[in-house]
């Protein structure tokens, strides 16, 4: 008898702690998770960090759509406002999903290098999915936390333009090691 109330306690103790830890995982703010093409994990919390993480931040539009290969697509933009980049670049070449901006559409991109044989020698790709900014009527249309709800274009390019990073290009802590020629070559090695 003694033993059977032992295991009912053990048991319903268990059970408290398993709902509690639901319970608590459920209420802690989740934040903006980035896996980088360097395969490194990192973590934004504020627009600084967004910055100071880009190689390069442009307003542009979409002129030009390829496809790259059955998931990704090759954008053409034309840089209607360098924000961070001391280069004189007219147009830009960027990797993304398929179908994940629109040919016509503006955007505000937080761009990485794209660092790899396979494609051109200046091609980008955003590096946090969902800091991919729409830009309608001088109105950005964005979900992320980070920029406090604010969708002012303008005020948004002040904020970015006020950052002491976007003279500051991140440091990649990574190089290629073998430059291959083709995805063929790649599936070779």
């Amino acid at each position: 008898m003694e033993n059977r109330r032992k295991i009912n306690r053990t048991i319903a103790l268990l059970v408290a702690l398993s709902i509690s830890g639901i319970i608590l995982y459920h209420n802690i703010p989740m934040k903006s998770t980035n896996f980088n093409y360097a395969s490194k994990i990192t973590t934004f919390d504020t627009l600084e960090q967004v910055i100071a993480y880009s190689d390069k931040i442009i307003l542009g539009t979409v002129t030009d759509v390829e496809d790259f290969n059955q998931t990704v697509s090759k954008y053409t933009l034309l840089i209607d406002k360098n924000l961070k980049s001391d280069t004189n670049e007219e147009k830009i070449e960027v990797y993304e999903s398929q179908e994940k901006l629109l040919k016509g559409n503006s955007y505000i991109l937080f761009l990485e290098n794209l660092d790899h044989p396979l494609y051109s020698e200046h091609s980008y790709t955003s590096f946090e999915k969902n800091l991919i900014l729409e830009v309608v009527e001088n109105e950005t249309v964005t979900k992320s936390k980070i920029f406090n709800n604010e969708t002012d274009l303008n005020k948004i390019m002040k904020k970015i333009n006020k950052s002491d990073y976007t003279v500051v290009e991140q440091n990649k802590d990574y190089k290629v090691i073998n430059k291959l020629d083709s995805i063929k070559d790649l599936a070779e090695e």
